[in-house]
């Protein structure tokens, strides 16, 4: 569908979409902490940025190391905003983390847990390009963090 296009609040949109999260993490031993730089706003559909979210968090909460720590972010960068979901986790290579976004794509079998098909990164994509914006996944010491690059 044609993506609405209005003025949104990314950072209260952030926000509203981290709280259903918290128990989730809490029930898995879990920390999902914030760093959210208030009145952030973009242009865009606000239904389907809030998917991208949920899609970065849910994917946080099965692929994160249990009772660790994952952190949401939002921040100003010129005139984009840059929002983050970034946590410990098995490493992934420079590949993984073009293809990662790749409709159907599994990083390993041990990944799999039956419930998913592959297609959450893609359609997070394709949602970011919607909005002229641009997504990336970035691996370094453990630390696996997805970014998410907007126009303001």
């Amino acid at each position: 569908t044609r993506i609405q296009h209005e003025s949104v609040d990314l950072s209260k949109l952030i926000n509203d979409s981290v709280l259903p999260f918290e128990p989730l993490f809490y029930e898995n031993d879990m920390v999902l902490a914030t760093e959210i730089a208030p009145n952030i706003i973009v242009g865009g559909d606000k239904e389907k940025l809030r998917q991208v979210v949920t899609i970065l968090l849910d994917n946080a909460l099965k692929y994160s190391d249990p009772a660790g720590q994952v952190t949401v972010g939002l921040k100003r960068q010129a005139t984009n905003s840059v929002l983050f979901v970034s946590g410990r986790g098995a490493a992934i290579s420079k590949a993984d983390c073009v293809n990662i976004f790749k409709r159907f794509y599994r990083l390993d079998a041990s990944r799999n847990d039956g419930q998913s098909y592959g297609l959450g990164l893609s359609i997070a994509e394709s949602i970011v390009h919607e909005h002229s914006g641009k997504v990336w996944a970035e691996s370094e010491n453990g630390v696996n963090t997805f970014y998410v690059l907007l126009p303001c």
